[in-house]
């Protein structure tokens, strides 16, 4: 796995909409679905639901939803900068 890249845990409803949900680099499993998603999905996971492809479950966008940016602090964003 990548350091890009999160575990995602997450209960659905009968419609697939994300009902309970955790995530990071090492969460407990007590749910229904796992998948591996980048930072920025896991911070916007209520805007997904699960739908099932081809017998594989999958993270889709709800209709109408557009995902916010990650917001990293500035002490990162120094760091970063850095030589």
């Amino acid at each position: 796995m990548s350091n890009d890249q999160m575990y995602i845990y997450l209960n659905v409803d009968e419609e697939g909409n994300v009902t309970q949900s955790t995530g990071g680099s090492n969460p407990v499993p007590e749910y229904d679905f796992f998948f591996i998603r980048d930072k920025q999905t896991l911070d916007n996971i209520s805007k997904f639901r699960v739908v099932i492809n081809g017998f594989k479950p999958d993270l889709v966008l709800k209709e109408g939803e557009t995902l916010e940016e990650i917001k990293t602090s500035t002490i990162v964003e120094e760091l970063m900068e850095r030589p």
